[in-house]
């Protein structure tokens, strides 16, 4: 999953990356409330984790923000403060979670993981393209229901080009959303496709579902 990290204090935002991260997860750290509202509006995050106290933005006016846009980014809440008003006005402007600090990661990544069992269960466990099906309960794929191996950067591929399957993805958004940063080089990209392509082929009849779109970037129909 892509997740959103908002926070202001370096050492607690570096020990969530590092733990978020360990647990496969693709993370941005952002440390105020502007730049965060700016990332929400380009990039597509599963995960929102929001300091409620955070210059520029408060944690609630983003909250607030993300579900007037009409995403269905699963957010967390962190606070200092351990009352119930507090955890109710996180509440009710649309976050589904609310977390008191100090915490544990293990925790958090146990709350994240929950969320993501919410969303399996509303939205179904399994998304498909022609021959080519992702079970996200379980992180695997098949073609023409045999195996198809894959490495967590591959899944996280296919699964990317799969939600966005009515789009030409470029580069840039392929390296962004599954590689977490926008500079990654693109032969790099295109040698992992490459083998995607050659591993979906072996089971799909030798047809592809992989396409270039030259001078934009890829497609998966």
């Amino acid at each position: 999953m892509r997740i959103l990290v908002v926070e202001d204090e370096p050492a607690i935002a570096r020990i969530i990356k590092s733990g978020l991260q360990k647990g496969g997860h693709v993370v941005d750290v952002v440390e105020d409330g502007i730049e965060a509202k700016n990332r929400v509006e380009i990039y597509d995050y599963d995960i929102a984790v929001l300091d409620v106290m955070l210059p520029g933005a408060d944690g609630y006016e983003i909250c607030y923000f993300i579900r007037n846009l009409g995403l269905d980014t699963k957010i967390i809440m962190l606070t200092a403060k351990d009352d119930i008003d507090s955890k109710v006005s996180g509440l009710d402007v649309g976050a589904d979670d609310y977390m008191t600090k100090p915490f544990a990661i293990s925790e958090l990544e146990a709350r994240i993981r929950a969320l993501a069992r919410r969303e399996r269960i509303v939205c179904g466990a399994k998304l498909k393209v022609k021959s080519l099906t992702l079970d996200l309960s379980t992180k695997t794929a098949l073609v023409n229901n045999k195996p198809l191996k894959t490495s967590l950067t591959e899944y996280r591929l296919l699964e990317y080009l799969i939600r966005h399957k009515d789009e030409v993805c470029s580069r840039t958004m392929i390296s962004e959303n599954v590689w977490g940063d926008k500079d990654h080089i693109s032969n790099v990209i295109e040698a992992t496709i490459s083998k995607l392509r050659n591993k979906i082929k072996k089971l799909n009849n030798n047809k592809d579902i992989i396409f270039t779109i030259p001078k934009s970037g890829y497609r998966i129909y």
